[in-house]
């Protein structure tokens, strides 16, 4: 939908100028392979590089893990789709650090709030921002009618138990 998509391109915009700096960003990079129609949107409106993570190394050509041209000690900002455990967002990390490029910003469209989640960005020196978490999806949902109290309890105890 392209309202919004507008949206959250605005608001990842606004976290980018707001929360991390202009002067703060080099390029922006996107995971593989949802990351990364938001993540060309936000290079183009903010005119800047962008670069992809692929989830592993390509296994032809230069068998490369990122595509686009990052410098040593360019100032990355990575988009991801949404975040549940982590992985894709940690490799992506990794993969950014391996090529000497400084990332310590990823910005999620969503996440499912797992309270490791927290822990294992803060363990690699990463600022997590979301856009929206699954409690706040759940509140809406409750209020527009969409689900029923009990289906929202039945997804928050299924949480819950992934959280011990």
């Amino acid at each position: 939908n392209p309202k919004q998509r507008s949206e959250i391109i605005d608001y990842l915009i606004k976290t980018i100028e707001g929360k991390i700096g202009l002067d703060n960003v080099d390029v922006i990079a996107g995971t593989a392979t949802a990351g990364i129609p938001h993540a060309t949107l936000v290079a183009d409106r903010l005119n800047l590089p962008m670069i992809y993570i692929r989830n592993t190394n390509k296994e032809h050509g230069k068998g490369k893990q990122i595509e686009g041209k990052l410098n040593k000690d360019q100032k990355v900002v990575l988009i991801e789709d949404h975040i549940s455990t982590g992985k894709s967002s940690l490799a992506a990390i990794d993969a950014i650090r391996y090529e000497k490029g400084i990332i310590d910003n990823c910005l999620a469209i969503f996440s499912y709030d797992l309270e490791g989640i927290y822990k294992k960005f803060r363990e690699v020196n990463v600022n997590l921002y979301q856009h929206s978490t699954i409690g706040v999806l759940l509140e809406v949902a409750e209020k527009e009618n969409k689900i029923t109290n009990l289906e929202k309890r039945t997804v928050l105890e299924w949480l819950d138990n992934l959280n011990r």
